[in-house]
């Protein structure tokens, strides 16, 4: 009833996992190294969420963080902390973690509307995708 805040972006998946490799491997063509540094790096809200686990948003992306929370944050278990990405809009999953080089997405063509649904699968889908960086 509230609405859904959103950016308004149109893409496929494998468009934006692919995006997602190419902000992981900027060589500062993508974004200035400091602009790179400062959306992987600088939480600048730790806002806790309905369960009361801290954001960790940077000005673009949630950081899985070294807390043992970012399975919580839609980063699947097993996430290094410094693994970035955004669950999007309650359907959307996408993510890359530096220490395997995986990114992956997840889309849906609609909203879910229980939180504990979405959490789940967010967790599920980002598990699996980390699984197959490692060897």
């Amino acid at each position: 009833a509230a609405g859904n805040p959103g950016g308004g972006g149109i893409a496929r998946a494998q468009d934006l996992a692919l995006w997602y490799q190419a902000v992981l491997h900027d060589d500062g063509s993508l974004l200035s190294p400091d602009v790179r540094a400062d959306a992987l790096t600088e939480v600048r809200q730790r806002g806790a969420d309905w369960l009361g686990v801290p954001a960790n948003r940077t000005h673009a992306f949630v950081l899985a963080g070294g807390d043992g929370k970012e399975n919580y944050r839609g980063h699947g278990h097993g996430a290094s902390p410094m693994t970035f990405g955004h669950s999007g809009a309650k359907g959307q999953i996408a993510a890359a973690d530096p220490a395997t080089g995986v990114s992956y997405s997840y889309m849906t063509n609609g909203l879910e509307q229980d939180d504990l649904i979405y959490g789940r699968r967010a967790i599920a889908i980002a598990t699996r995708a980390i699984a197959c960086g490692f060897s």
